[in-house]
């Protein structure tokens, strides 16, 4: 087929790289049937890097709450280091509670979206708010399902810090229409 020429690599990159639990999968599979009794060993005798195994088994180690948002095959590397630093600087159980509260609102969501939810940040996409201003007055309108409104406004002073930050760009605006 190739008569006597030499293969030509493709124009695309290979992607070699094993995803965080089939690697941790592997290594399981191996200290069961005694291939080895440690990481170090396993890492010997697969040239696996240590580190990127000890992390692999480490997000294997997540709650399947957090794991099951993913699924494995869009759980990669990247994605697991992330997982790790959140569970790192939130919690596990903070985390896994965030988990929950994402699978119980089910929606389409990109996985920076996840990520952000798991890290505890505050979903506003179901809520619109206008503002008019007239003369000295100025009017917040706020609309969103009731069912909502737990999650969307948890205290005053939440609802205070967006007003603040409204306020403060009012002015900007103003001066941007005047132009």
């Amino acid at each position: 087929m190739l008569e006597g020429e030499k293969p030509v690599a493709p124009a695309y990159a290979v992607h070699t790289e094993r995803r965080p639990l089939e690697r941790a999968a592997q290594y399981a599979e191996g200290l069961a049937s005694g291939l080895w009794s440690s990481v170090k060993e396993a890492a010997q005798a697969t040239g696996w890097d240590r580190g990127d195994l000890y992390r692999a088994i480490a997000v294997s180690r997540l709650p399947a709450a957090v794991i099951d948002l993913f699924g494995q095959a869009t759980l990669s590397r990247e994605i697991g280091e992330t997982l790790l630093s959140i569970e790192k600087s939130i919690g596990a159980e903070k985390m896994l509670r965030n988990a929950r509260a994402v699978r119980d609102r089910p929606k389409r969501r990109t996985t920076d979206d996840l990520l952000n939810a798991l890290a505890g940040a505050k979903d506003y996409s179901d809520m619109s708010l206008k503002i008019r201003g007239t003369g000295n007055k100025i009017t917040f309108e706020m609309t969103f399902d009731v069912e909502d409104a737990e999650q969307l406004l948890l205290d005053e002073d939440e609802v205070k810090g967006h007003i603040q930050a409204m306020l403060m760009l009012a002015p900007q605006r103003e001066k941007r229409m005047k132009r």
